[in-house]
This record gives C-alpha cells, sequence and structure tokens, in this order.
C-alpha cells in the first residue's frame, strides 16, 4: 500500500486571486511537498546535479540563482536540459543558463515563490505584466524596447509547463497537472492577442 504524506491535504481547492498570494503560497507549499514512487510518498526535495550547479555557477544576478536553487521544478527542469544537451558543448551551458534565469526573472517580477505559482492560470494578469516589463514596455509609448523579447518569454513559458505536466506526473500532483494544463490553455488562447499581436505591431514598425 501506498504511504500518504501527512502534508498532503485531501482536496485542494481552486487558486486564489493575485490578492490572496499569500494563500496561494500557502496552497502551494502543500502541494510541492511531495514525491511520489511506485512504494511510497516521501516527503522531499530535487536536487540539483553537478551539471547544473556548473552551469550556473557564472549566473552573476545573485537573486536569480537563490531563486532557482531552492525552486524543485526550476531544477529538475534544469538537470532534464543538462541531460538533453551535453554541456560541454560550449553554447549549451549558457542556453540552459538563460532559459532557467528567464523563468526566475518572471516569477520574481509577479512576485511568486515558485515556478509552480507562475504556471497558476488564477495569476494569468500578473504573468501578463511581468513579461510586458520583462521585454520593456513603454506604457506611453505603446511599444517594447525588446519586442523579441515577448516572444521568446511565450516559447519558453510553454516549454516549461509542457514539463511540468511530466512533472506533476512523477509527483504525483493531480491537482498540479489541471492547474498546468488550465494554464497552458490560457496561454494558448491569450497570449497571442494580449502580447504577441502587440510585438509584431511594433518590431514592423522598426
Amino acid at each position: 500500500h501506498l504511504k500518504v504524506c501527512p502534508n498532503k491535504p485531501s482536496q485542494i481547492k481552486a487558486p486564489p486571486d493575485r490578492q490572496e498570494l499569500p494563500q496561494a503560497r500557502a496552497l502551494m507549499t502543500n502541494i510541492t511537498g511531495m514525491v511520489a514512487t511506485a512504494e511510497e510518498v516521501q516527503c522531499l526535495k530535487t536536487n540539483p546535479s553537478s551539471q547544473l550547479i556548473q552551469v550556473l555557477s557564472t549566473l552573476r544576478n545573485e537573486d536569480l540563482y537563490g531563486f532557482i536553487m531552492k525552486d524543485d521544478l526550476l531544477i529538475d527542469y534544469g538537470n532534464f536540459l543538462c541531460l538533453k544537451v551535453s554541456t560541454e558543448v560550449a553554447d549549451s551551458g549558457e542556453l540552459t543558463k538563460r532559459k532557467l534565469s528567464m523563468m526566475a526573472d518572471i516569477c520574481c517580477r509577479m512576485g511568486v515563490a515558485s515556478s509552480c505559482e507562475m504556471l497558476n492560470p488564477a495569476l494569468w494578469s500578473s504573468f501578463v505584466i511581468a513579461a510586458k516589463e520583462k521585454s520593456g514596455w513603454d506604457d506611453n509609448l505603446k511599444r517594447f524596447r525588446a519586442p523579441s523579447l515577448v516572444r521568446l518569454i511565450g516559447i519558453e513559458v510553454n516549454n516549461l509547463a509542457v514539463y511540468a505536466l511530466t512533472f506533476s506526473h512523477i509527483k504525483n500532483w493531480p491537482d498540479f497537472e489541471k492547474s498546468v494544463t488550465q494554464f497552458i490553455n490560457c496561454k494558448k488562447g491569450r497570449y497571442n492577442k494580449e502580447l504577441g499581436k502587440l510585438a509584431s505591431v511594433d518590431s514592423r514598425k522598426r
């Protein structure tokens, strides 16, 4: 029989809105304290691989480094990226570092405690604001300083969200899986309309 982690809530309610961010953090803490295997469910954390530690050793932003190194999903994703592409290739480590630091930057701009929270569809508006800030949106001029970043952020957050689905299966977090699925659908239906078209028009003007 499977042993159940005592911190696992019997039922996870729909995530709260932006005004209830502290409650959302507490809820996500309960969700992300579990790892499921074929034999038991234990309260464990994901550890960074030696390759990932090496890749992130050159990340100069201490805030982003600290965020990544305490975030189970980003660590697991980073470990996967290091396995997927050999870090012996010069550019591969830099690419992994850029992917992780970009997601951590969006999370910090949103004011969330984890990348799992970033993938909460209830915080979609906060995500859009953070993506616009990251891309240098000027509300007075109605244009982006870096319109190409809009597309890149969309690609990278989608890649992370798709990976998070497999992560939720491994961790046995059905409620997180549902939340991520809703986020992916939200991103598919709204991201281009809210950000992508603005960036495309801005790029053509240049």
